[in-house]
């Protein structure tokens, strides 16, 4: 029976590769030792920062308002509430110029236009389709209803070209609402 050995060159590589081995495991260890402690200071200097930041603010805000607790359990103050108005109050509280008709921007022209045409579209899409099938579609209404009432904008703002301010809103509203109508129409025919 013939036995192989391991001649002693075989013997020296596969040493030296185990060596190797054991240096890229060390550095590969060393590696990670400096980045889960560079990890760890960044999160240290986090919260320092965190603290004094708070710190700072309740210093300067000493004696403003009554104290709450964030989420995290820091600690802040805060001052009064704020005074806003509700809708009705807006309306009550609008000046004579927020009702006077102004130069309607050019791109709010063409978000009216698009509003206007886009209805269109879904109207006459609506329209075909009913024809085509001899059965009206659910929702034609809505279309029509949405049809009417750009209608109406579009006089009172003179093809979308003078408008008071609530106007303005309404006819960047329309644009939106149009934008919808199609998923509108859509959901009421599939429901």
């Amino acid at each position: 029976m013939l036995t192989v050995k391991d001649s002693p060159y075989d013997a020296l590589c596969r040493a030296e590769r185990r060596r190797d081995g054991l240096q890229a495991k060390d550095l590969d260890t060393t590696c990670d030792v400096e980045e889960d402690r560079i990890t760890r200071q960044g999160r240290a200097d986090k919260d320092i920062n965190r603290v004094r930041i708070s710190d700072e603010a309740d210093r300067a805000m000493a004696g403003v308002g009554n104290a709450y607790e964030w989420t995290d359990g820091e600690r802040g103050t805060y001052g009064e509430p704020v005074d806003a108005w509700d809708l009705g109050a807006f309306a009550e509280k609008m000046t004579p110029h927020e009702s006077r008709p102004v130069t309607v921007p050019n791109a709010l022209r063409r978000a009216g236009a698009a509003a206007v045409l886009t209805t269109v579209g879904v109207g006459l899409v609506l329209g075909v389709w009913s024809l085509l099938t001899g059965t009206a579609v659910a929702g034609t209404w809505l279309a029509l209803g949405a049809l009417g009432a750009l209608a109406a904008l579009a006089a009172f703002t003179r093809a979308f070209s003078r408008a008071p301010a609530w106007a303005l809103r309404a006819i960047y509203a329309s644009l939106i609402a149009s934008f919808l109508l199609p998923f509108a129409v859509l959901a009421l025919n599939i429901i």
